[in-house]
């Protein structure tokens, strides 16, 4: 019996010494996250506390309707990701940024589709489009436009490479997270 219970104070001890090591982990992680990018805001870790309210499609202009509309795919989620809440009003905008080159403009098309119609419109500061460089048949910067109000164009004039046209979208957004 000695022995039995011996080792059930050292699983609870193990127990207390992983939770600990967990806390101080994280409380770091945070801190060296504030650190490395301190011009752009906070980091804030989110705990769920209020449902999420209801995602309302964003109002389209007219002519960008048909192109924003497609079939949704299959809910693949676990149940417990489907039933977390979250308090909005304390989340950050989110700008997202995506540098394209030689994408067909019906997957841009979709891509910012399912942006808008997944995202809740008050966490959405903007989707920035980046084309870097393409060619007249890959440069649909008017159409893309049309879209929807939030979405922004930029284009570089040479092609930079994937990771410098993100830096070029980081620093033409304004969003406190990118």
């Amino acid at each position: 019996m000695a022995a039995t219970t011996q080792r059930f104070v050292l699983l609870i001890l193990a127990l207390v010494i992983f939770t600990a090591a967990l806390h101080f982990w994280r409380a770091t992680a945070m801190l060296q996250l504030q650190a490395a990018a301190p011009s752009r805001g906070t980091v804030l870790l989110l705990e769920p506390t209020q449902p999420v309210k209801k995602l309302e499609p964003f109002d389209v202009l007219p002519d960008a309707r048909q192109r924003l509309e497609f079939r949704m795919p299959q809910e693949g989620r676990p149940k417990e990701c489907i039933e977390r809440t979250y308090n909005l009003s304390k989340m950050p905008g989110v700008a997202v940024i995506i540098p394209y080159l030689h994408e067909s403009l019906e997957l841009m098309e979709h891509t910012v589709g399912s942006l808008i119609k997944n995202t809740d419109p008050s966490l959405l500061d903007e989707v920035l489009l980046v084309d870097d460089g393409n060619d007249a048949d890959h440069a649909f910067a008017s159409t893309l436009m049309r879209l929807h109000p939030k979405v922004k164009y930029h284009r570089n004039a040479e092609r930079q490479g994937l990771i410098k046209a993100k830096v070029t979208g980081a620093d033409l957004t304004k969003s406190p997270v990118i």
